[in-house]
């Protein structure tokens, strides 16, 4: 993949992200559900984190010639914990919790649509580069990403079933 190429495909991942951004802004806004809006809003704040992340690699490889490493965009950047947080902290108040709105539920899963779109497009361009940064970086990419798919899914179950998310994470012995 040549240089051109390359940018376009760092130009194509940061619109990606950006359409994700929006669209978590968009789901915070609608969400009816308290911890819905909070996980929307910790995954707009992490798509924007990674649209940095992207634009400084963009922006290296269009003034250097040269990638960046993950190592050096990353330093200083936010991990990721801050979505996980958010759900944790809502598993603790089980007993406070609120049911699930249909619009909720759509909007899950349409985030969900949004993250397998993310991992497919990392993982193609990942399988497309031969630059060992440049497959670093796309690796990465489909690790947060499908970090923010499991978390939606977890999230998912908890609001529709919790006593399903209970026993699939505590793991609950039975005795007959």
């Amino acid at each position: 993949m040549g240089r051109e190429q390359q940018l376009e495909a760092l130009a194509l991942a940061i619109e990606t992200e950006k359409k994700g951004h929006k669209f978590y802004q968009e789901a915070e806004e609608r969400a009816h559900s308290p911890l819905a809006k909070s996980v929307f809003a910790a995954l707009a704040e992490e798509e924007f984190e990674h649209i940095k992340i992207i634009e400084r690699f963009h922006s290296t490889l269009e003034e250097k010639g040269e990638w960046d490493s993950l190592e050096e965009v990353r330093k200083g950047a936010p991990t990721s914990v801050k979505v996980k947080t958010v759900f944790e902290k809502a598993a603790e108040e089980m007993e406070e919790r609120v049911k699930l709105e249909a619009t909720d539920t759509e909007a899950y899963k349409a985030a969900m649509e949004l993250e397998n779109e993310a991992v497919s497009l990392y993982s193609r361009l990942h399988g497309e580069v031969t630059e060992q940064k440049a497959r670093q970086l796309y690796q990465f990419m489909v690790q947060l990403e499908t970090e923010h798919w499991n978390l939606l899914a977890d999230t998912l179950l908890y609001l529709d079933n919790p006593r399903g998310w209970f026993f699939a994470h505590e793991r609950p012995i039975i005795e007959g």
